[in-house]
């Protein structure tokens, strides 16, 4: 046997036929202090000596130099732990005596 119930409501009276808390005062507020948070970055970003910075020949070759240290260290650590990794899990097996390997 199969029973269908169709209940028309709105969210909000189903939120409260099922007890459920009403969260919009929380929402508002925490929408407001994000608002607040961005129009404050934006300030900041308004700033006329902003573009200078971030277009500053200097510190542009300065930027890509780390980003290219930081990029070689992390291959050459993925590289390294594969190569210990390799050796260790070569080193651990086991030899088959009744298959030799085909080349």
């Amino acid at each position: 046997m199969k029973i269908t119930f169709n209940i028309d409501c709105t969210p909000e009276e189903a939120r409260n036929l099922l007890g459920l808390p009403d969260l919009g005062p929380m929402q508002r507020a925490l929408t407001e202090e994000l608002e607040k948070k961005m129009k404050e970055s934006m300030q900041l970003l308004n700033n006329p000596l902003t573009p200078q910075n971030w277009f500053n020949p200097g510190l542009q070759s300065l930027f890509w130099e780390q980003m290219q240290k930081t990029m070689q260290n992390i291959t050459e650590t993925a590289a390294n732990n594969m190569l210990s990794f390799s050796h260790s899990s070569s080193e651990n097996a086991a030899p088959e005596k009744n298959n030799p390997r085909v080349i």
